[in-house]
């Protein structure tokens, strides 16, 4: 029962019907006008009709004795209606002097003074008895103001108000619009639905973990908010993929990274405990595991900052400072115990007592990122060179770090601040956890800057950190 209750109409077929009902309520209410203004207008052409048929009768009458002129000889009409009409000349008691109508037609010997006597010219009455209703056309016989009688035209009132012809007309057209409107609703919403039944099936298919296209492309719509329905899902649909998959790497990758040093400190503290070294030995096991546990510390806090970066649940404690010199001191850390990599620092002049908000803490983490990338870049080469050019423009100041390495493939430096990737040249050379830069760019943004990647290639590689002057501060 609840079943049938919250079974789902098809677009197609909801709205579908919807339109025809609408239409044929608007066909209904467009027939009933155009029938009374049909039967309105019909009516008032026959009585024009027949008017003007007493009228040249009348004038024939007058005639008559000047020309070889009959009253045959009125205008020509339609066949039935001459068939359904009765012309009578009265003079001017009533009596009738000739009835010029079909052979088996009325014969009325006297009308109605009350017919004569009317001002109107068209009247509705009764001459049978029998309920038979007659339209009464009348057109005076008259010369030189002299009334010499009537000419009466009669029309049963069946006849006159009969619009069967006209109405079939019209019921036919009502209906051949009824259909084509139908049809053109039809098409134009099947049309429109098949882009959403892609969608839809697109998206169900991503529930059950299918990342795929749809077979209709972007190219073949023309609506532009369906092609944008379409775009924009299939963009999607890559993006979810692209997660998906660097969710599958990052599992592994993490595990990888993470089981690595643990393997190595176990091994190394296992043979320390059962005495397998001694001496000097037993203590540089010692320092190989102190490493290997600062680099788990490192990639452990990596995660967790930039988790909680991700949620806005670190704070930036921002203070106005010299940037000029705090970037000297994170050169100047960085530096100790590095003698394969040179770093050469170019500070502009308008830099030296320029202030920005910082953190001190993390504009450090990022350059420190920077720098260790450049390091990683150039670890083929036995000595590299690494600049450090600063400079304000635009109330900004921008901080670009480059190397001389052997830079980024293209392919891949649209996705080298995605979090958890790692370029191919990395993944079997470096260990990480492909968060450095990711991270360097929120720390980046929680700062009111920005970090991007300003070229790359066989050259090296230029970063450009910017940042906003502290407000107040001039240039």
């Amino acid at each position: 029962m609840s079943t049938r209750k919250n079974k789902r109409i098809p677009l197609l077929q909801h709205w579908t019907r919807r339109y025809l009902m609408t239409l044929v309520v608007g066909l209904i209410v467009i027939g009933i006008i155009s029938a009374l203004w049909i039967r309105h207008t019909t009516i008032e052409n026959r009585i024009d009709l027949t008017r003007f048929i007493a009228e040249q009768t009348a004038a024939q009458v007058v005639n008559l004795q000047e020309d070889e002129t009959t009253l045959e000889d009125t205008p020509e009409i339609n066949p039935q209606f001459r068939e359904e009409t009765e012309i009578f000349v009265v003079d001017p008691g009533g009596y009738t002097l000739s009835p010029y109508n079909r052979q088996g037609g009325l014969s009325i010997r006297r009308f109605p003074t009350t017919i004569l006597d009317s001002e109107e010219d068209v009247q509705v009455v009764d001459l049978t008895n029998e309920g038979d209703r007659f339209y009464v056309v009348k057109a005076p016989i008259e010369d030189q103001d002299v009334l010499f009688g009537w000419v009466l035209v009669l029309q049963k009132e069946e006849f006159v108000t009969s619009v069967q012809q006209e109405y079939r007309q019209l019921t036919m057209m009502l209906l051949s619009m009824a259909v084509l409107g139908w049809a053109a609703i039809y098409f134009q919403l099947r049309r429109l639905v098949t882009p959403i039944k892609y969608v839809s099936n697109g998206a169900r298919k991503i529930k059950e973990g299918t990342y795929q296209k749809m077979a209709l492309t972007p190219e073949s719509i023309k609506e532009e908010e369906v092609y944008d329905l379409v775009e924009s899902f299939n963009e999607m649909a890559n993006r979810l993929e692209q997660l998906e998959e660097t969710r599958t790497a990052l599992l592994a990758g993490v595990t990888h990274e993470l089981k690595t040093p643990v393997t190595s400190i176990s091994g190394l503290l296992q043979a320390l405990d059962q005495g397998v070294v001694q001496g000097e030995e037993a203590k540089s096991f010692v320092k190989y595991s102190l490493k290997e546990t600062e680099k788990l510390q490192t990639m452990v806090e990596d995660l967790l900052v930039f988790n909680s970066l991700a949620v806005d649940a670190i704070p930036m404690r921002k203070e106005p400072l010299l940037i000029a010199d705090e970037i000297k001191d994170a050169v100047n850390q960085w530096r100790v115990n590095r003698t394969q990599c040179e770093v050469r620092l170019d500070i502009s002049e308008e830099v030296l007592d320029v202030e920005v908000d910082l953190d001190i803490v993390r504009f450090q983490q990022i350059l420190t990122n920077l720098m260790n990338n450049g390091e990683q870049a150039m670890s083929g080469k036995n000595h590299g060179t690494m600049f450090i050019h600063v400079f304000v423009r635009d109330k900004n100041v921008f901080v670009q770090v480059s190397d001389e390495g052997i830079g980024i493939p293209s392919n891949e430096q649209e996705l080298i601040f995605e979090r958890f990737f790692r370029g191919e040249g990395k993944k079997y050379q470096t260990r990480g956890l492909g968060l450095g830069l990711a991270l360097s760019r929120m720390l980046a943004e929680g700062l009111g800057g920005n970090l991007t990647l300003t070229s790359s290639g066989d050259e090296g590689t230029v970063f450009t950190l910017s940042l906003p002057i502290a407000s107040g501060e001039e240039k």
